[in-house]
């Protein structure tokens, strides 16, 4: 059995949400390439969520950016 693997995601605006979607889409599949399991949480939006991110808060409440 292997192990779980936790992920931070802070995507606080609709670009970083779409990368950290596609992030965690690749991420997930090479944890379970390794038998291990991904958790994922954090700040984001509508593709970290259809990623499977499990959000805390939504970038939709909170925009963020930083320079």
């Amino acid at each position: 059995m292997g192990r779980n693997i936790k992920i931070l995601v802070v995507a606080g605006e609709a670009s970083g949400d779409r990368l950290a979607g596609r992030a965690l889409i690749h991420a997930k599949e090479i944890a379970e390439a390794q038998d291990n399991t991904l958790d994922h949480y954090g700040i984001g939006g509508r593709e970290g969520q259809a990623a499977g991110m499990k959000c805390l808060y939504s970038n939709d409440e909170c925009y963020v950016v930083g320079y």
